[in-house]
């Protein structure tokens, strides 16, 4: 049988899910009412330190734990609005002082919630965005764009 002709949609169509592409054990099973939980106190805990102005601190704490996995979307809407908040809240020359002090991890982890952000334009403002996304790059590199964009894991 030439490879051309072979359907493959017709073996197994869809088969993939989300929990697939997660590595076992890495990834707690939240049900969704702990994952809310979660990202309530997170918000909480990053609006308290946002209003005292430690917005590296904040942003840290913002990333700490991120909330993977299918069924999680008001948890996951949750921690995106906490992060872009400090987001927005930060002054642009302080910026790339506070993408300095993450780590590899959470670097990844705020261009995946920078890219959230760019999804969804009518809630926030872009070229905050672009400038949090121009200064990330410069420290982070082009390879976390990619490995951004390759990660099935979404936030």
């Amino acid at each position: 049988m030439a490879f051309r002709k072979l359907d493959v949609d017709s073996i197994e169509e869809g088969a993939f899910a989300e929990s697939d592409f997660l590595p076992p054990g890495v990834v707690p099973a939240y049900t969704p009412a702990e994952a809310q939980s979660i990202a309530d106190a997170c918000s909480g805990e990053v609006r308290s330190l946002v209003q005292r102005g430690n917005y590296s601190a904040a942003l840290t704490r913002a990333l700490e734990s991120p909330i993977y996995g299918n069924g999680l979307d008001e948890a996951k809407a949750t921690a995106a609005k906490t992060v872009l908040d400090v987001l927005f809240s930060t002054k642009v020359a302080d910026v790339p002082k506070i993408i300095e002090a993450l780590n590899t991890e959470q670097r990844e982890l705020l261009m995946k919630y920078i890219y959230r952000g760019f999804a969804h334009p009518e809630n926030v403002n872009c070229s905050v965005l672009l400038t949090w996304h121009e200064k990330l790059t410069e420290v982070a590199g082009q390879g976390s764009i990619v490995r951004v964009i390759t990660d099935r894991r979404t936030v």
